[in-house]
């Protein structure tokens, strides 16, 4: 019998810091009448004394309780981010940990941008139609308010903070029907963040690095080699590359789903602006009515972002048992990716 990846539950957090457009205005020449007609966001929520682990096991408490599937019974951990909280250990062992699982899971880290969901869902897929897993956990979290430029409004005023996570399971009814990853280098400058140490700094005579444990601000103070570059974005660019490949992507995942336009129930796509959404809606005939949109109240919550939108949409009760829903996302890399799943 053939085996298929089924959502079997979901979860979200956020903060309970509130930023409301108004505030930008203390700081930056902007209003809330500028960003919202711009964006369509009139908040966000910012993490102001929790780490991207500390979200992330709210929202994959909250999943695994809505799937009934127990801590013991899952085989892996996919934790998506461009925020861990550290390189090493990853926060997928750290969540492994905090949540208390003991049977030896998987897990590691995955680094795909706002397109981190999309790859999560797709490499879980592949693992459980193999036979290689039977019950899954993916995490996607970010903290975006730890790598922004506060002085560029450009960027400032798009992200937010959150978690999302979701169970996917081995079932005999097919779930994810559908689902593509891609990248695209050759526009990778559109959209970069700079933060780390590059492999081809120098070295020391005896092959160790020279930036050393009592240099911890080296990098700051431009002491070595070392790159720390906040989030930068160029938003007309982007907005052409997005709508173009939002469309591509969502027609893709729908034929490649078997299915028609008319089959489609709703759209969950990557929240980074509302004229990205509705015009690439508008250039496939998708009906607005069915884009399920949490931008307004929770900005770009990067790889979390598409999770806790299809989250809402269960937990409100828009998306129900059945019903067929086609997610799309792109982010720096640039990364994209979809899926058409049955909820």
């Amino acid at each position: 019998m053939k085996k298929y990846a089924r959502i079997t539950g979901t979860g979200s957090y956020f903060p309970s810091r509130v930023m409301r457009n108004d505030e930008f205005s203390s700081f930056l020449e902007t209003n809330d009448e500028w960003i919202r007609t711009r964006t369509g966001i009139l908040s966000r929520h910012i993490a102001v004394d929790e780490t991207n682990l500390d979200m992330a096991v709210n929202a994959a408490q909250k999943a695994l309780d809505a799937s009934g599937v127990s801590l013991e019974s899952i085989d892996g951990v996919i934790y998506s981010t461009i925020t861990p909280d550290t390189m090493m250990p990853s926060n997928a062992c750290a969540l492994i940990g905090r949540l208390g699982i003991k049977n030896g899971c998987f897990g590691y880290d995955l680094s795909a941008a706002c397109s981190g969901f999309s790859y999560a869902l797709h490499m879980g897929k592949m693992m459980i139609e193999g036979g290689s897993a039977k019950n899954l956990l993916l995490i996607a979290a970010d903290k975006s308010s730890s790598i922004l430029d506060w002085t560029d409004r450009r960027t400032a005023v798009l992200f937010g903070d959150g978690a999302g996570a979701v169970v996917l399971s081995a079932d005999t009814t097919p779930g994810v029907r559908f689902s593509s990853i891609g990248a695209d280098p050759y526009h990778a400058s559109m959209l970069t963040l700079g933060v780390g140490v590059p492999s081809n700094s120098p070295v020391t005579a005896h092959g160790l690095s020279p930036i050393t444990p009592d240099a911890s601000n080296a990098c700051a103070d431009g002491g070595h080699d070392c790159v720390h570059a906040p989030l930068g974005m160029d938003g007309q660019a982007m907005y052409k590359l997005a709508v173009r490949k939002f469309a591509s992507i969502t027609e893709e995942a729908i034929h490649g789903a078997g299915l028609s336009l008319a089959d489609v129930d709703w759209f969950v796509p990557h929240q980074a602006n509302i004229r990205i959404i509705s015009a690439a809606a508008k250039a496939i005939n998708l009906d607005m009515e069915n884009a399920i949109i949490n931008l307004d109240r929770r900005g770009n919550v990067i790889a979390a972002s598409i999770v806790t939108v299809l989250d809402e949409g269960i937990r409100s009760g828009k998306i129900k048992r059945g019903d067929n829903v086609v997610g799309a996302t792109l982010g720096g890399g640039i990364t994209y990716g979809s899926f058409l799943l049955t909820y």
